[in-house]
């Protein structure tokens, strides 16, 4: 899975030389742990917009979203700092937003059946292989809703 941030993108949010400084250890800039925690951000906005029924690209603005929601949160955590207040209001709920379905991404379209609770129906004979007839089937599901 390729991470969907940036530096420009936490730059955006909190400035680069805030960003430098938050992964900073000894004296020295460590663009792996940049690296692992915006992968680990982008993981927690894949399987929120699965959770939704959404296929997640990192070339949406509401996707991008968030996942900084969810890395500026690990990136304070890191140093042990709180979160600024404005930043909570505005990325904080994202990510349980779009998990839950409260919050749409615009530009993609959710799948009900990919969704969780979700599923996935395909036609079937009326007997399997073995010629026994199906127990469980397409036509009774519809019959008991």
């Amino acid at each position: 899975m390729a991470a969907y941030l940036t530096t420009d993108d936490v730059d955006a949010i909190v400035g680069a030389t805030e960003r430098q400084s938050f992964f900073t250890d000894a004296g020295a800039y460590n663009s792996a742990l940049f690296t692992k925690i915006n992968n680990l951000a982008s993981a927690l906005g894949q399987a929120a917009a699965q959770n939704a029924g959404y296929s997640a690209s990192s070339d949406n603005d509401m996707v991008k979203a968030m996942t900084l929601g969810a890395f500026v949160r690990l990136m304070y955590g890191r140093k042990q700092l709180e979160v600024p207040k404005h930043t909570l209001e505005v990325l904080g709920g994202l990510l349980e937003g779009v998990r839950v379905g409260e919050v749409p991404i615009p530009g993609l379209s959710p799948d009900a059946q990919d969704a969780v609770g979700g599923n996935d129906i395909s036609p079937q004979s009326a007997t399997s292989a073995s010629g026994r007839p199906a127990v469980f089937n397409n036509k009774g599901l519809r019959k008991v809703f």
